[in-house]
């Protein structure tokens, strides 16, 4: 899952930064910590495009999968990229620790890549692991693609954007507030 990729992208790269002593180098620029920030946003944003294009031609050509993309198709996939790097990037600001960062983005990856109703119905997991996921963002990020590119999968995504979406304002606003806090 490539927003996947990007949730745990992020962290990481801020993440190797911070131990390499090369992210105080970056906020001592002259420039706004507004414009670093905005421009891991862009580019991991556009670096998950390619991924799930080539994930979408793959599985309509392996599994014989009939896609029928909607023009939510781009709402969705904007929705669900910043939502991944401002998770992420919110996340690897406010641990002031990398080493902590490194611990939890390493249990992400198990928990994300494996245990999550991303490649299986919720309904399989778990009660207490799918009542985990329904307050994380990955099974609405996953019901929202879904919607975007099928027909008659998935109904009524209304309130998979709206957790999207408050997922995203608070990682913005964890994000400015470190942002406005740190030396």
């Amino acid at each position: 899952m490539a927003d996947a990729a990007a949730l745990i992208g992020v962290t990481s790269m801020v993440t190797e930064r911070k131990l390499a002593g090369t992210w105080d180098f970056i906020w001592s620029l002259p420039a706004p910590r507004s414009a670093a920030v905005a421009s891991t946003f862009t580019v991991y944003t556009a670096m998950t495009i390619p991924g799930i294009v080539a994930t979408l031609a793959l599985a309509a050509w392996r599994y014989g999968l009939r896609l029928s993309v909607s023009p939510m198709a781009v709402p969705a996939f904007i929705l669900a990229s910043v939502m991944a790097t401002s998770v992420g990037f919110a996340m690897a600001l406010a641990i002031r620790d990398p080493l902590v960062t490194n611990v939890i983005v390493n249990a992400l990856i198990f928990v994300v890549l494996l245990f999550s109703p991303v490649v299986y119905p919720i309904t399989q997991l778990p009660g207490w692991l799918a009542a985990v996921h329904r307050v994380l963002p990955i099974y609405y990020l996953a019901q929202v693609m879904r919607a975007s590119v099928t027909s008659g999968l998935v109904h009524n995504v209304t309130a998979s954007y709206a957790v999207l979406a408050a997922w995203t304002v608070a990682a913005w606003a964890a994000t400015a507030w470190v942002i406005g806090h740190r030396r």
